[in-house]
């Protein structure tokens, strides 16, 4: 995904949204931070949801429906993040990480050296 992609900021968002519908509510706040800390985890379980038919955590809701109430999520979310223009939006923008190195929590300098990000 190309950090200046619009399509992946859209994506992105739009998963990110479709992951807190289906399992949100049922897990928690706490539990459902940890749970999409593991990406396959997560992916692996939306998978089966759609592949396999996995209703129970749908409940009476249809797999579109659901789909088209995380894409006005993310539509929502994206224009609060990077404005209204959705052409404009970009990957970068809302995806970083940051790296931190065990022995840096002794030592600024080490920081320095070996911490890397956003």
């Amino acid at each position: 995904m190309n950090r200046d992609s619009a399509g992946a900021a859209i994506y992105g968002l739009t998963y990110q949204a479709l992951l807190e519908e289906l399992f949100l509510k049922s897990l928690g706040k706490d539990l459902f931070e940890r749970y999409t800390r593991y990406p396959q985890l997560a992916l692996s379980m939306v998978q089966s949801i759609w592949l396999d038919n996995r209703r129970e955590w749908l409940g009476d809701v249809p797999h579109d429906e659901v789909l088209r109430q995380s894409f006005q999520k993310a539509v929502r979310r994206g224009k609060g993040l990077m404005g209204s223009d959705p052409k404009e939006w970009q990957w970068g923008e809302i995806h970083s990480t940051e790296f931190y190195h065990p022995l840096t929590s002794r030592s600024r300098f080490l920081e320095f050296l070996y911490d890397v990000g956003p």
